[in-house]
């Protein structure tokens, strides 16, 4: 969402000082969020623009 513009909580509750415009922007960018959180179920390691963390502690057993 945040790279679509849209910064928010865990939910949404839109209010008189949104605009149509305001909450159209953010439907649109939570859809396209969404299809890539679907799309990442199934293949995350495609859709990461990072890398991976490694354990920063290693094992001392085996």
């Amino acid at each position: 969402m945040a790279k679509r513009g849209i910064r928010g909580y865990m939910s949404f509750g839109p209010t008189l000082a949104h605009t149509d415009e305001d909450i159209r922007v953010t439907a649109e960018a939570t859809e396209e969020t969404l299809r890539v959180i679907r799309q990442g179920l199934e293949t995350i390691e495609d859709l990461m623009i990072c890398n991976t963390r490694t354990e920063p502690l290693r094992r001392l057993v085996s």
